[in-house]
Order: structure tokens, then sequence, then C-alpha cells
């Protein structure tokens, strides 16, 4: 699955299929006690407080709070992420607003339940989330996957909302293309790649293009007792369920202001950053990038900037989908400008 695809259904989830099948008995995960808990009422944005909220019978969700002061701000991110992919990017709002990172239920250190993945439910989770921490007006700022879950809160919950921010997250995922070529395919992870977390993350780095925090690769991850990844701590399922449960996004029913940020790639590199010029592949992805990926693309900036009614777009030429990692505070300076912090 090629980047652009992860637009569509988003990232690290796709290895999920290269790592070593299940875990040993030695194999150890993040804590995962799923206790609800009170945060520490100082956090700060380079050290930012654990917290757990219950939103189900046996579903706690995990978020962090970096603090700050002004309106309060929500971070929801993408399939396969956790909160803690925030850790850069976060810090660099919270001089104008309050800000947390909510992980969704099934992956890092939320509870991984056996149902609630259709789009609904997780929408009602974010309610569930801001009623339990007090908060009754919320902006918020998804990436990829949580455009979905974005879209939905915001058509179900019109007065709950502020403002919304698409981190290359508005796209109708319930419209896909019938097949991709093999060079959409990222290298495999090798021995030495899986070797400890560092090295697994530096393979991300080169697979994606853009670095995750430290404690991002540590939420997501299973080790052996040698330090060596061999799995993620989210089945496989869990990534199937949410697939399954797409919809095309309700942005006609999406009464907030919206800023649509999109990554719009340039060449092959773009969206497969481990091609180069001299890859064979080179210049049949170029193809598909000019008469497949830009016309979809394309089209989903429009579907978004028609339906939505009080939309507008801000494009990204060249830049990766994790946009807010590719260029943190030329992104963080567009939110804070269309939020309207002072």
């Amino acid at each position: 699955m090629s980047q652009w695809l992860l637009r569509k259904f988003s990232v690290v989830f796709l290895l999920f299929m290269f790592l070593a099948a299940g875990c040993s008995d030695s194999a150890t995960s993040p804590n995962n006690e799923n206790n609800e808990e009170e945060p520490d009422p100082q956090p700060t944005p380079d050290n930012p407080l654990d917290g757990f909220v219950t939103v189900a019978p046996g579903v706690a969700l995990h978020y962090l709070d970096f603090g700050g002061t002004g309106e309060a701000l929500l971070l929801l991110t993408g399939l396969g992420n956790s909160a803690n992919v925030f850790r850069d990017f976060a810090p660099l709002l919270t001089d104008h607003y309050r800000v947390r990172a909510l992980t969704r239920r099934g992956f890092g250190r939320s509870s991984k339940p056996a149902s609630g993945y259709d789009r609904q439910t997780l929408a009602e989770d974010i309610r569930v989330f801001l009623d339990s921490i007090g908060v009754s007006t919320v902006h918020l700022i998804g990436h990829s996957l949580a455009g979905d879950e974005m879209s939905r809160f915001a058509a179900d919950h019109p007065n709950r909302v502020g403002k919304l921010v698409y981190l290359d997250a508005a796209y109708d995922r319930s419209v896909t293309p019938d097949s991709t070529p093999g060079w959409t395919q990222p290298p495999l992870p090798t021995a030495g790649d899986r070797a400890s977390r560092s090295a697994f993350g530096a393979y991300l780095t080169g697979i994606l293009g853009v670095e995750f925090p430290s404690e991002e690769i540590a939420a997501t991850t299973v080790v052996a007792a040698d330090g060596s990844v061999v799995d993620f701590v989210t089945p496989q399922w869990i990534g199937d369920s949410l697939a399954a449960g797409v919809e095309s996004p309700p942005y006609a029913d999406v009464m907030a202001t919206a800023l649509g940020i999109y990554a719009v790639p340039q060449t092959p590199a773009d969206i497969a950053p481990w091609l180069t010029p001299s890859s064979p592949d080179w210049s049949a992805a170029e193809t598909y990038l000019a008469t497949v990926v830009g016309p979809a693309q394309e089209a989903d900036r429009m579907k978004f900037d028609g339906e939505v009614q009080n939309s507008s777009l801000l494009e990204y030429d060249g830049a990766y989908h994790y946009v807010f990692l590719w260029d943190a505070d030329q992104v963080a300076t567009a939110v804070i400008g269309f939020l309207g912090g002072n």
C-alpha cells in the first residue's frame, strides 16, 4: 500500500503483515493498565501527562495532556498511531490552546475491545471523553483516518465543535482503486531493521519520509526479550474492522468551519520515499502519479471543498502524508492562524 493510499486508509498499520506473526512469551509491550486515573493538574508541553478515561464498559482510552492555555484543542491520530505521535507537534500549539491528544480504542495503551470500530462508535468515544474531562466545546485536529471520526462527530454533535483541521485527512475512503502496482509496496523490514525499536524507527523514516518520536515507537510496538521488534501492539483484525467500517464522509452535515490541509505529491518519492530517479519503477510511477493518484486526490479535495459549507484548503506541494511531522513549524503556524490564536 503506497503513501497515497495511506491517505485513505493510513499509516504504519500496513506493516503488520510484514512483521513476525504473534509474540512469544518473552515479548513485552507497553504498559496497558487501562485504569482510569486523574492526570496531574500541572502538565507541561515538554512533559505531557498520561491519563485514561473510561468511555464504555471495559474500554478505557489513553490520552496525553500537554497543558497550555486557551480554548480546548484535541489532536486525533491516524490509523496505527497513538497520542505519542504528536509529542513534537503539540507543544507548538500550547501558547494558544489547552492541548490534549487521544489514542482511539484498539491502539497504543488504549483498550482493545472486540467491537466498536465503526465510525459512529469512534465519534461517540470522543464525546464521552470530552464529557469526562469537562470540555463542552473543542477544536478538533485530526490526521489521516481521524478525518472520518471528525466528520462524523461534527455532524452528530455540531454544538460541541469549534473548528476542524484535517491533516491530510479529508478523503472519501469508501472510494478505492481496483488495484495498485507492485512498486507501491515498501521494502520489507530486515532483521537488522527489527533489531531494536530505534532501528525500526529508522526503517519507518525510510519508508514514510518523517521521523516518529521515540515514545510513539515504544507505544505501538512489541519487543522480545532481546529488544527486537516482533509485532505491533494492535492485532491486525482491528485494522480490518476499521477498514470494513468505512463510510462516505457526511460533509454536507458538517456545520463547523473546516480547514483541509493536503500533502500534494509532486514526484514518486513523495508517495514512496524509498524510490529514486534511478529506481526501475520510477518512470512507471511518474505515469501512475499523473494519471491515477493526482486525479484521485484532486477529486477528494474538490469533494471536501464543495460539500463542507465553511471549508478552505491549504495545499503543500511535495509534503509527506505525515504533514505535521514533515514541517511541524509551518503547519502549526497555519493551524494557529486558522483557529484564530493570538
